[in-house]
């Protein structure tokens, strides 16, 4: 049995996510599942979601989402006594299950204050939110695991981030199956937690020693670290240099079967696509679907046959550069044949997201060929990652762990212009299946503080962008078919190189011996 503690989880069935992990942790479990593993996510389920935003005429204002488990099975409540709370909280798991794989999603149910803190995913409504965030998770999974899988049962017990780092302490029996999966590298990392509240909870949870950071304590307690890319492992590596014997890294892959289009599907019978010319008709197919998305959208737009359809959607966060794209639209938007689709939300305290939706959602009015979705969701990025001729990846590098849209946009055919970054480095090949733009750092330089140094970066990475852009563009016009080369470059070896399967079996190896026939 394998069990994944992870903060969050966006299955299609119960679709609450922040970003790129929640998306990344159901495509594993969706890959568990029609792998035969037997396979436990937990989690909590959030009855107000994430944050979900309408445009204001000032901006964009935060609706209350109520959010119901219609596609889950509710199992008996699980009740403890907290300490920190000085009394009982309760909780009520539900659950859905594929195959032999099981995603349980905790849902708080009392007192008040505990069930007010899970209620939106990441967004806390007092200081010591995030220590009752971690206590419940930890208690709640331990809990589980030792009375409802069986901890004789559990062979890997696997942290996504640190937020449910103290079961380590609640299960000293798994102190030897512990693995820490680390999905992240930039400032946050250091976000410490009250080491008093949490000893008053787990009396033998001393933090004080990790500096009160529960993702030192995760490196301390887990016997493997995982990063998510070579170069990932490389600056994790850096940042922690006294846990380099334990760390390695497994790049992440794309459940291929939840984001390859159907009308890709209906073409490749064993990951080889049966013409060259189906696959050009089949594109055709995909952006009309695109088209149709975007007058949803913006009704009077109008797409052009000879249109450049480029996307640059992803949670709205400073690190990915949103303001390259921005500043991209007000270059060439005026002199290129270009439909540009944009898409992301902030968190609702990061004050830089919230601005560069507004800044988009300025573009949105401001230019006849821009579309921004302020409601960028699963289904929205099944269509356009899949249907546009170019995505933009932008993050600044050393600051994005792995990323996975590239992978989404590739195995549709949809390459790629990216910063070299992440796990990008390892199956985009520039010229080939997509290209590159930028520097590739091997420092994380802090964003927020070194001014001077980001602006030289930001500098020299754009006017390589645009230089790039230009050329790319000038091809898909004037060279088109040299463009559907790159195109197919990118179906072949992206499906080949980020099947999440692979992934899977790098993390679990006894798991290339079974097969869904074996379910």
């Amino acid at each position: 049995m394998i069990v994944s503690i992870t903060p969050e989880l966006g299955l299609d069935e119960a679709p609450v996510y922040a970003g790129g992990l929640g998306i990344l942790e159901a495509d594993k479990f969706y890959a568990a599942a029609s792998m035969g593993l037997s396979y436990t996510v937990l989690t909590f389920f959030y009855p107000r979601g994430y944050v979900y935003y309408q445009p204001s005429d000032d901006g964009f204002i935060q609706i209350r989402q109520e959010i119901y488990p219609e596609k889950l099975t509710a199992e008996d409540e699980i009740v403890f006594v907290s300490n920190f709370l000085g009394e009982k909280i309760a909780v009520r798991p539900y659950f859905f299950k594929l195959g032999n794989a099981k995603a349980v999603f905790f849902h708080v149910i009392s007192p008040e204050r505990a069930a007010r803190t899970i209620q939106r995913l990441y967004v806390y409504d007092k200081p010591d939110s995030r220590e009752l965030f971690a206590i419940i998770l930890a208690k709640a999974s331990s809990i589980y695991i030792r009375d409802r899988i069986g901890v004789e049962k559990v062979e890997f017990l696997d942290l996504q981030e640190s937020l449910g780092s103290l079961t380590a302490f609640l299960l000293p029996e798994l102190r030897n199956k512990i693995r820490f999966v680390v999905h992240t590298i930039a400032p946050w990392i250091n976000f410490g937690v009250n080491p008093e509240s949490i000893k008053k909870e787990i009396p033998e949870a001393d933090l004080s020693k990790y500096g009160s950071s529960l993702y030192y304590l995760s490196m301390e307690k887990a016997t493997q670290v995982f990063a998510v890319s070579a170069k990932h492992e490389r600056l994790v590596k850096q940042v922690t240099q006294s846990y380099d014997g334990k760390i390695s890294h497994v790049t992440n892959g794309v459940n291929l079967q939840r984001w390859t289009h159907p009308e890709i599907q209906r073409l490749i019978k064993n990951n080889r696509l049966l013409s060259v010319e189906d696959f050009a008709s089949a594109r055709l197919k995909m952006r009309s679907e695109l088209v149709d998305l975007l007058k949803r959208t913006k009704p009077d737009i109008r797409v052009d046959s000879d249109d450049f359809l480029v996307a640059w959607p992803r949670r709205m966060s400073k690190y990915k550069r949103p303001y390259f794209v921005e500043r991209l639209v007000r270059e060439v938007a005026d002199d290129f044949s270009v439909v540009f689709v944009l898409g992301g939300k902030a968190h609702p305290f990061d004050g830089d997201g919230q601005y560069f939706m507004k800044q988009f959602r300025k573009l949105h009015q401001e230019y006849p060929k821009v579309v921004y979705f302020h409601d960028y969701d699963v289904a929205k990025a099944k269509t356009i990652l899949s249907s546009v001729d170019l995505l933009l990846f932008t993050p600044f590098s050393g600051w994005e762990a792995c990323g996975t849209s590239y992978m989404k946009a590739g195995v549709n055919g949809t390459p790629s212009l990216s910063s070299r970054d992440g796990g990008a480095l390892e199956v985009i090949r520039d010229g080939y299946n997509g290209w590159f733009f930028g520097r590739e750092l091997d420092e994380l330089v802090n964003i927020y503080a070194d001014h001077q140094r980001t602006s030289e970066v930001d500098e020299f990475d754009y006017a390589d962008l645009i230089r790039k852009f230009v050329e790319i563009a000038k091809m898909y016009r004037e060279r088109p078919d040299e463009y559907l080369q790159i195109q197919l470059n990118a179906l072949t070896s992206m499906r080949d190189a980020c099947d999440i399967t692979k992934t899977m079996t790098k993390y679990y190896p006894f798991s290339h011996r079974i097969s869904s026939a074996d379910v």
